[in-house]
């Protein structure tokens, strides 16, 4: 049986890098990521990030694609 699997590395950051996710806003906005990923059936591995970014590992099914899961 095959087995294939793809991860994402992805990070946002905010613009210039200013330092405005502040520990309440960053945990918000993981809420609601991690809300959105079960919502399209994304397999989110981890979210973290400090407060002028967040990186999110994501492994995707073979029959899925970043356009598709947008």
């Amino acid at each position: 049986m095959p087995y294939t699997r793809i991860l994402i590395h992805a990070v946002w950051a905010t613009k210039d890098r200013k330092p405005l996710m502040q520990t309440e806003n960053r945990n918000a906005l993981i809420a609601h990521i991690r809300q959105i990923a079960v919502e399209k059936n994304i397999h989110l591995l981890n979210v973290n990030g400090y407060v002028e970014h967040l990186h999110c590992l994501i492994s995707l099914k073979s029959d899925q694609s970043i356009s598709t899961v947008r």
